[in-house]
């Protein structure tokens, strides 16, 4: 009994003490919480006031806290960009309007919009042209940030070991080079020399790149006349014809079968060639006995050049003028033996008219009359009263006075009268076309 009431009393003593610290603990909580309502310390930054509206300046304030230390500052930033649009301005109110320019090309935008306008910021005093050419002479001093005028920036040194490696004798005062290219670079005669020399070892790779505009308006170099006289070579070569150049002067003779309105020399270089040509189909004719005795009995060939005739306002006009003669095609087994006839020489002139952007559709025929084209298989193309060209079968007198025994055909192109339908035409060959006989 006295063990069981031993027991008892320590189980009180053990409950007893639990609670008391409990009780111990809820009190030492509360008391902990009410230390956590107290404010922290904190740095306000402090108030700068810039009043004055001529100053380009701006206020900005800041402050840190932590929980030891606590930092406020604050200060004034200047604005370059108001600086100088009021420092302009109060030179051209006293009527320096250079200098008042000036000052806003210090402004690389400033200063590039002024170059592409073409009136150049000032330069030491000299303007316009002259002031580009200074710029142009020291890109150093345009101002950094410019896309028109662009620079490569260099350590002083560097540019100095790179000339001292090429055996250039540098001498270097206050930032500045006195330097002498060495005898065996004959080749370095100014400064754009040197700084060729600074870049190539440098690294033409390290140059920035900026793209080129060209903003002109284009303008046509070659005037309509002109580019149609060399069209028509082009044209006509790629129908197969050969291009020849013959004298502008032919037999007084033959001349007077062509055309009564001839002009004569009074100085001519030989008894053969003593009168303007009237007409370059007897000149090519000349060509074809030459090509016979070499066996070369088929060609196409043509010229490009003036005839001459009295009753002409300038006594002169280009013509294209071509002949073809013998088969349509090479002699081989694959070859047709077919040769060439008014139709051929036809298909070949209207080929050439269309790609020379000539509206055949509208071309009228006319009989031909003279001793140049046969009567009867010739025609005359015109689009109203202008003559476009000629076609047809060579004359049978023509071709006996020219020593030529079989048949022979032709076009001529008048190029002055078709020179009104080259302008703003690209030139482009005709797309393949083909119809079906069935």
């Amino acid at each position: 009994m006295v063990r069981n009431r031993i027991l008892m009393s320590l189980l009180i003593a053990i409950i007893t003490i639990a609670i008391f610290k409990s009780a111990t603990a809820e009190t030492n909580t509360v008391s902990s919480t009410v230390v956590t309502n107290n404010t922290p310390p904190t740095a306000n930054s402090p108030s700068v006031v810039v009043n004055n509206s001529d100053v380009c300046k701006t206020a900005v304030a800041g402050a840190v806290q932590t929980q030891i230390l606590g930092i406020s500052s604050g200060i004034t930033v200047t604005d370059e960009n108001c600086e100088r649009i009021k420092l302009s301005r109060s030179l051209y109110s006293m009527g320096m309007k250079v200098a008042a320019v000036s000052t806003l090309c210090a402004d690389p935008r400033v200063w590039d919009a002024m170059y592409m306008a073409g009136t150049y910021c000032p330069y030491m005093g000299a303007i316009g042209e002259e002031a580009k050419d200074g710029w142009k002479a020291n890109p150093e001093l345009v101002p950094d940030g410019s896309v028109v005028m662009t620079k490569i920036e260099t350590d002083i040194k560097e540019q100095k070991k790179i000339l001292d490696s090429l055996g250039f004798f540098v001498n270097e005062k206050n930032s500045k080079f006195e330097i002498k290219s060495p005898t065996f670079r004959p080749d370095i005669v100014g400064e754009a020399d040197i700084v060729e020399e600074i870049i190539r070892i440098y690294g033409y790779n390290k140059i920035p790149l900026k793209k080129v505009t060209n903003h002109e308006e284009k303008k046509q170099i070659l005037n309509t006349k002109t580019k149609t006289f060399y069209k028509s070579k082009k044209t006509i070569a790629l129908n197969g014809y050969s291009e020849v150049v013959t004298w502008s002067f032919m037999d007084e003779k033959k001349a007077k079968i062509i055309s009564d309105e001839i002009i004569s020399l009074k100085n001519p270089i030989s008894t053969d060639l003593n009168t303007m040509r009237p007409s370059t189909l007897p000149n090519l004719l000349e060509a074809i006995n030459q090509n016979k005795s070499r066996m070369y009995l088929r060609a196409k060939i043509f010229e490009v050049g003036p005839n001459f005739s009295k009753s002409l306002p300038d006594q002169q006009e280009n013509v294209a003028t071509a002949i073809a003669y013998g088969s349509s095609d090479e002699q081989n087994w694959l070859s047709n033996k077919k040769n060439i006839d008014v139709f051929s020489i036809k298909a070949d002139l209207f080929s050439i008219l269309a790609n020379l952007n000539v509206p055949i559709d509208n071309l009228l025929y006319e009989k031909l009359e003279g001793q140049i084209y046969h009567p009867g298989k010739s025609s005359s193309l015109k689009l109203g009263k202008n003559k476009i060209a000629n076609f047809g079968e060579l004359h049978p007198i023509l071709l006996k006075t020219m020593d030529v025994n079989f048949k022979v055909y032709g076009f001529e192109i008048y190029l002055e009268n078709i020179s009104q339908f080259q302008e703003n035409k690209s030139f482009s060959k005709g797309g393949f076309t083909y119809s079906l006989n069935l």
